[in-house]
């Protein structure tokens, strides 16, 4: 009989952290809905980041192989045109 007063606590133990979980569930669900939509933000952010590596590495691979493709992308940053190339500059809207 020594044991029913530890059984009678376990079980309003068992109870209490039940009813918390209950009380805390909806909350719980909207951390983990806010958590899935920054998960998909992340991910298609990935996605772009992904897709401007390539494109930079292809730009890299141009310029390494190809002397032309250095020599204008040099113009371009420059601001200057190759011999028989015009420059027209637009106003700034």
């Amino acid at each position: 009989m020594a044991f029913r007063p530890l059984r009678i606590l376990r079980l309003l133990a068992l109870v209490a952290v039940l009813a918390y979980g209950a009380w805390n569930f909806p909350r719980a669900q909207r951390e983990l809905a806010e958590a899935r939509k920054e998960w998909e933000a992340l991910q298609a952010r990935k996605k772009v980041l992904a897709e401007q590596v390539r494109e930079l590495q292809r730009e890299v691979a141009s310029l390494e192989r190809d002397a032309e493709s250095r020599s204008r992308a040099a113009r371009q940053l420059l601001g200057v045109a190759g011999q028989g190339e015009k420059v027209i500059i637009l106003p700034q809207p």
